[in-house]
């Protein structure tokens, strides 16, 4: 979800009128969880905020590493579970 929105961020970086995305982890009862908030609507005679190319490009990499990060965490912990009932067995 994360990724989704600034990837959307940098493809319209230049489309008139476009409202950008901000992604936010917030906490809950449940466990973390992303929460998408758009840009307010420009007032008449005001520009849109452009997105910081650099900053999306940056949080689309540190995206990629934590993704990565999950899925070693994942096989490690199947490869533990593995283990372990060759043990039992």
């Amino acid at each position: 979800m994360r990724f989704a929105a600034r990837a959307e961020n940098i493809a319209n970086a230049n489309t008139q009128d476009y409202r950008l995305q901000t992604p936010e982890q917030i906490s809950t009862a449940v466990g973390p969880v992303v929460r998408i908030s758009r840009a307010e609507t420009a007032r008449a005679g005001e520009k849109q905020p452009e997105p910081d190319l650099a900053r999306e490009i940056t949080d689309l990499i540190s995206i990629k590493y934590d993704y990565k990060a999950a899925v070693m965490l994942l096989r490690t912990e199947d490869e533990m579970n593995g283990k372990l009932l060759d043990i039992l067995a």
